[in-house]
């Protein structure tokens, strides 16, 4: 069975209902696909040992943000340079 729209007729796809921009465009319009952030830590959760004496178990990347934030510390950003070069583009400057 598929659902179709009240208003247009238009064949809804899973998560379209009641904004499915069909032949009038009522509700929202379709932009594109929705895409969700994953929050997991690469690895599956686990001990930290580098962020103090003590090793913290840190199960996802938002409360491995908001511990580095307490501890006053940021990420590492590791420089590398376009082959034959020392330059990149998404490391420009360390001052």
């Amino acid at each position: 069975m598929t659902d179709t729209c009240p208003k247009c007729g238009k064949v809804l796809a899973f998560g379209e209902f009641p904004f499915c921009g069909g032949r009038n465009n009522h509700g929202f319009p379709v932009l594109g696909r929705m895409a969700m952030v994953d929050d997991q830590v690469a690895g599956g959760a686990r001990y930290f040992e580098n962020l103090g004496h003590d090793p913290v178990w840190i199960e996802s990347k938002s409360q491995l943000r908001d511990e580095l934030r307490a501890r006053g510390l940021q990420p590492r950003v590791e420089h590398r340079g376009i082959p034959g070069s020392d330059r990149s583009p998404q490391t420009q400057r360390f001052v």
